[in-house]
């Protein structure tokens, strides 16, 4: 009030001066003050005018539009994390095309996984069909507490065959390869081509995942493990064609088409480093 008074004695007005008054109902709400003097010919104050401006519609107005930028706000960062999410996801599935191998493939899944999901640690596991084994192939982060080989019917996701959250969020149905005193939520993705388990992604101990936040996660996981599995598949299938243009389906010794490009390549390398070349040929029972 002090301020006010002063500056309206300096300047001769007061504008948006704020302060809460007693209406005439008793309510106390805020008002702008607009004072404006009268001074006679010799300068001194006889007088003054007030308008006095209700600010409650205005503040109200004022905080609705503040919910409604900050739920905007909340809209576009959530648009602009869906965007990197794709972005990442198309860069793997990119990035999985080119592989020649499995194992070309795995440290790249580990990669992407690691940025798509706020976990401190994960691992991918992948079927051995010699052992019907999950093992771990690839891990990233810190060290996943618990099993890196296991049976699959230690984990629910490879049972239900779709993805589970366990941990804090569903204690009910946590997975027998996770340790039962592991704290924080856990994600398991089972890798399915046409029913087939190809293997799993284990993300452990996710961070700040709500119930709020569960659903949006699982159509995440589900949309990056369908493009995963379905790369491996296609890995697995060139290798498998490789492997059967190259080797002989009697004996499962290297081919006459192996011969023909290993030999080529050794002749243009002897040739480049002036080296002569061997050959060793055995006839046994007229198979060469």
């Amino acid at each position: 009030l002090r301020t006010m008074l002063s500056q309206s004695r300096q300047d001769g007005f007061v504008r948006g001066y704020e302060i809460d008054m007693q209406k005439k109902d008793g309510a106390i709400a805020p008002f702008s003050l607009s004072i404006g003097l009268f001074r006679d010919e010799d300068g001194k104050s006889i007088g003054s005018v007030c308008v006095a401006r209700d600010l409650s519609e205005t503040r109200k107005s004022i905080k609705e539009l503040s919910l409604m930028n900050a739920r905007l706000q909340a809209l576009v960062q959530e648009a602009e994390k869906r965007n990197r999410e794709l972005t990442l996801i198309n860069s793997i599935a990119e990035k999985l095309q080119s592989c020649l191998s499995l194992d070309e493939a795995y440290p790249l899944i580990a990669q992407h996984v690691q940025a798509l999901f706020p976990a401190r640690s994960g691992a991918l596991f992948i079927q051995d069909p010699s052992t019907n084994l999950m093992e771990a192939v690839s891990t990233w982060g810190d060290a996943p507490v618990g099993e890196l080989a296991f049976p699959p019917t230690d984990c629910w996701a490879l049972r239900r065959g779709r993805e589970n959250l366990g941990g804090g969020l569903h204690r009910e149905m946590r997975c027998r390869h996770v340790p039962p005193l592991q704290p924080g939520n856990y994600l398991c993705l089972p890798l399915l081509v046409h029913r087939e388990t190809l293997g799993l992604l284990h993300i452990q101990d996710l961070s700040d995942i709500t119930q709020e936040r569960a659903e949006p996660l699982k159509n995440l996981a589900v949309t990056i493990s369908d493009q995963i599995s379905l790369a491996l598949a296609n890995i697995r299938l060139r290798e498998t064609l490789r492997h059967q243009v190259v080797h002989d389906a009697l004996t499962g010794l290297f081919n006459r088409r192996y011969l023909e490009e290993t030999l080529e390549r050794e002749i243009s390398r002897g040739r480049r480093k002036g080296a002569s070349l061997g050959l060793i040929m055995l006839d046994l029972d007229y198979f060469k």
